[in-house]
């Protein structure tokens, strides 16, 4: 998931800072330098982490796998935003699908980044059997009136279990970004049944 939260900082610091250094990520080694300072000053984000481990290694493949209405993820951005007393806390899915994408964005200038957006509300696909019956359409989607023709083999789109396996690559193989609706300009943004152009 992306892991969304509100974004204004109380002082010098942010939730999102906050919650890394109290979830123990300052201390497990893995941050250096400047990362490392702005963990313990909890002003660090998740996409700045990210940004940093694509860019070090860059033959290595990062993805997100997100519902486009992740109703656990809104229910979490909201709870913060009315506990720190910040906008946010009306959070509904088409603003959060906008954040959503937005980040998205600023992952996808990273050539080792690709995403995975499912229609729906759901949360967390990979530790059950919905990992095998997702595909960005939702769960269980196939054409109707065309029994047992699914809508991704029509479109040329993977189900979720078989796009994590093309994550695997070999030289010359490449994966790309799954998400089903039209390919909109931020401009255009509205509701859920777009892709980010």
């Amino acid at each position: 998931f992306a892991g969304l939260f509100p974004e204004r900082f109380r002082g010098g610091s942010s939730i999102e800072g906050g919650v890394l250094k109290d979830f123990g990520v300052c201390e497990l080694g893995l941050l250096h330098g400047g990362l490392q300072h702005a963990c313990m000053d909890e002003s660090l984000m998740l996409p700045t982490i990210l940004e940093a481990a694509m860019q070090q290694f860059p033959s290595v493949a990062f993805a997100v796998i997100n519902s486009k209405a992740d109703a656990e993820q809104i229910a979490v951005y909201r709870a913060f935003a009315q506990e720190s007393l910040l906008p946010g806390g009306d959070l509904d899915a088409d603003d959060f699908y906008e954040k959503l994408n937005k980040l998205l964005r600023s992952y996808n200038n990273h050539a080792n980044f690709v995403s995975f957006l499912v229609a729906g509300g759901g949360h967390c696909f990979l530790s059950s059997a919905q990992l095998y019956e997702t595909s960005p359409w939702g769960q269980n989607e196939t054409l109707a009136g065309m029994a047992g023709v699914s809508k991704l083999q029509v479109r040329g789109m993977q189900p979720l279990v078989a796009w994590l396996g093309s994550l695997l690559l070999g030289p010359g193989d490449s994966v790309a970004s799954q998400c089903y609706g039209d390919l909109l300009h931020e401009h255009a943004w509205q509701g859920l049944s777009y892709c980010d152009a």
